[in-house]
């Protein structure tokens, strides 16, 4: 069962269109800066999306990578493509 993999929500780095599995460190960045000084960082600072709902706008950037690793590694496995890699486990 093959078809199309909906890849949406990457990081791009540079304006460019490449991804790589180092990118996964940003995530891990943004939350480690919001455990260190949590009263830093609150909800709808930063104009995204996912403002004022509830969740610091920092940990929604966190999450963004995370997500799409998670949900594109589902679609590879369901389609039949491969195991969505070593990046793909990490996250799910």
């Amino acid at each position: 069962m093959k078809g199309p993999i909906d890849s949406w929500g990457w990081y791009q780095d540079a304006g460019d269109w490449d991804g790589y599995y180092t990118h996964m460190v940003i995530p891990s960045m943004l939350m480690v800066a919001w455990q260190i000084t949590p009263d830093n960082y609150g909800d709808g600072e930063l104009n995204i999306p996912e403002g004022k709902n509830g969740i610091p706008d920092i940990l929604d950037e966190a999450s963004w990578l995370i997500r799409y690793y998670y949900r594109t590694r589902h679609e590879i496995i369901a389609k039949g493509y491969g195991t969505g890699g070593v990046g793909g486990r990490v996250c799910g």
